[in-house]
């Protein structure tokens, strides 16, 4: 993937989990005091925050099985090749 396609992902990952933010804590409520309103508001900013956090890391995952491998939480890197199973063993 190119990088400024990867840029272009990252930022728009970033703006949907802040503007999901946003709307849970209630910045962005045109609502006033409608009990309602508040509470929709609340629900889409967390599907939004989720969506966003979602492909935020969407793109870390896609950033780091680019190369054939795969990385986990503790840094160690697992080759996701499948190898062939050395004969006499468990058969």
């Amino acid at each position: 993937m190119k990088f400024a396609v990867r840029i272009v992902l990252w930022l728009g990952a970033i703006a949907l989990t802040i503007f999901g933010l946003l709307l849970m804590a209630g910045a962005l409520d045109s609502s006033g005091s409608d009990a309602a309103g508040r509470g929709l508001s609340q629900a889409y900013g967390m599907f939004i925050a989720l969506l966003g956090g979602a492909f935020a890391h969407s793109a870390q995952s896609s950033r780091n099985s680019a190369d054939g491998r795969l990385h986990g939480l503790s840094g160690q890197s697992t080759s996701l090749a499948i190898r062939p199973r050395p004969h006499g063993h468990g058969e």
